[in-house]
C-alpha cells in the first residue's frame, strides 16, 4: 500500500481514474481536490476549487483535463481545469433554472472532444455538450427524457455518441444513446423493468454504468428489492438486449465514478462489503465476454469497502476504492509507506495478476495487496 501526503476525501467522495497518466483525481466534501500517482501513491498536485464546484460528479477528457459540476452557480454548469497545472480553463454556465449536479463523460469525435453533461433541474433534464477543442457549447438545454439520477459514460471507441442511463421511477430504467455530433439525438436503446433483471424484484434502480472497450457494449449495475439485491448486467449497446446477468454476493458501493472503469482484457472486478461478517468482503471476477464469474474472499481480511465509489482496471488487475483497512492475518500486504490501518481512505487493491505487469516497490507476498490512501 502506498501513502499520500495530503487530505481531501470524505465518505462518498468522488474519484476520476486517469489510467493513461497513472493518476487518480480525488474530490470529496472539503474545498479542494487532489491527485495521487496510481503506481507510487505519491500526491502530485492539489488545489482549492471554486465555490461553485460543490457537486461531486466529475469528468475527464482525453487530454487529462478535469471537469467539475457547478451546482453552486445560480443556473448550474461545469468548470474545466488543466489536469497538469490545475489552472481553471473555463466555466460554462447553463440557462436559468437549470441546476448542476449532473454526471459528466467524454465523447471524442474526429479529433474534437465533447463533454456529455446531464445537468438537471427539478423533475426534467438537460443535455449540455461542450466542444473542448473549440470551447463552445454545441448542445445546450435539450429537454430530453432523463431525471436527476441519470448516469453517463463514453460510447464505443470512435463513436459519435455516449450512453445515458435514466431511472424515471422505481419501475423502469432506460438506456439511451446520446449523439453529440453532428446533430443532438437521443435514441432509446433498452427499457428494463424489475423482472427484466430478477423475477423476485418489484423495484429497480441502478448504481453505475461503464463501457466494455472490447466490444463497445455498456455494463450496468442494477439494484432491486429481492433476495439478491444487485446484479452486474451487460446489454447490447444497439438493441438493448441483455447479454448476461451476474448476481453479486452483497450490495456494492459503486456510483457514477464507475464510468472510469477500464475493461481491455474482458475482465471486471467488483468489491462487495461485509454484512456483519456474513457474507465476508469479496471480490467478484467477471469474464465480460462470456458472463462467467467467480467470487472470492481470499486475502481480504481487514478490508471493508463501506464508503464510496470504486473503479476496476483489468490491465493492472486492480480495484481503486474507498475503504477501511486494518492489517491482520490474511490481509493484503501494505506497500511502501502505507500505514497498517486507516479509515475512510482511497486505496488501490490488487486482486489478480494484471495484463500489464506493474513493478511494485514495496514488499508483498502475492498479487492480493493494497495500494494507497490519503489521510484526512
Amino acid at each position: 500500500m502506498l501513502y499520500g501526503t495530503h487530505s481531501s476525501t470524505g465518505a462518498g467522495a468522488g474519484c476520476v481514474a486517469d489510467w493513461s497518466r497513472n493518476r487518480a483525481w480525488i474530490y470529496g466534501n472539503k474545498p479542494y481536490f487532489s491527485n495521487i500517482n496510481i503506481l507510487t501513491g505519491n500526491e502530485d498536485n492539489w488545489g482549492n476549487i471554486p465555490s461553485q464546484c460543490n457537486q461531486t460528479p466529475m469528468g475527464l477528457d482525453a487530454n487529462g483535463d478535469l471537469y467539475l459540476s457547478n451546482g453552486g452557480l445560480h443556473s448550474g454548469g461545469q468548470t474545466q481545469f488543466d489536469g497538469t497545472t490545475l489552472v481553471q480553463v473555463n466555466t460554462t454556465q447553463w440557462a436559468n433554472n437549470i441546476f448542476g449536479g449532473g454526471d459528466i463523460a467524454n465523447v471524442p469525435v474526429s479529433g474534437s472532444q465533447y463533454m456529455l453533461d446531464t445537468g438537471v433541474g427539478g423533475s426534467f433534464g438537460v443535455l449540455s455538450a461542450i466542444n473542448v477543442t473549440l470551447n463552445t457549447a454545441n448542445i445546450a438545454n435539450q429537454s430530453w427524457t432523463w431525471g436527476p439520477g441519470s448516469d453517463v459514460c463514453s460510447g464505443p471507441i470512435g463513436a459519435n455518441y455516449g450512453f445515458m442511463l435514466n431511472g424515471t421511477n422505481s419501475n423502469t430504467a432506460e438506456l439511451f444513446q446520446v449523439e453529440v455530433f453532428p446533430t443532438p439525438t437521443q435514441t432509446l436503446v433498452g427499457s428494463y423493468t424489475p423482472t427484466s433483471i430478477d423475477g423476485t424484484w418489484t423495484t429497480i434502480s441502478f448504481k453505475g454504468l461503464c463501457i466494455d472497450s472490447g466490444d463497445g457494449n455498456p455494463i450496468i449495475c442494477f439494484a432491486g428489492n429481492g433476495s439478491t439485491g444487485t446484479y452486474i448486467t451487460k446489454v447490447n449497446g444497439t438493441t438493448g438486449a441483455i447479454i448476461w446477468n451476474v448476481p453479486l454476493p452483497q450490495n456494492p458501493n459503486i456510483g457514477r465514478d464507475w464510468k472510469n472503469t477500464s475493461i481491455r482484457y474482458n475482465t471486471l472486478y467488483v468489491m462487495t462489503p461485509s454484512n456483519f461478517g456474513s457474507p465476508p468482503v469479496e471480490f467478484t471476477t467477471i469474464n465480460t465476454s462470456t458472463g462467467s464469474y467467480s467470487s472470492s474472499s481470499s486475502g481480504l481480511a481487514g478490508v471493508n469497502p463501506v464508503y464510496g465509489p470504486q473503479v476496476s482496471n483489468d490491465s493492472l488487475g486492480a480495484v481503486a476504492l474507498q475503504c477501511d483497512y486494518n492489517q491482520t492475518g490474511g490481509s493484503p500486504t501494505p506497500l511502501n509507506s502505507t500505514p497498517s490501518s486507516f479509515t475512510d481512505r482511497w486505496a488501490l487493491l490488487y486482486v489478480a495478476p494484471g495484463n500489464t505487469p506493474v513493478v511494485a516497490t514495496g514488499t508483498h507476498a502475492s498479487y492480493v495487496r493494497i495500494w494507497g490512501n490519503m489521510p484526512r
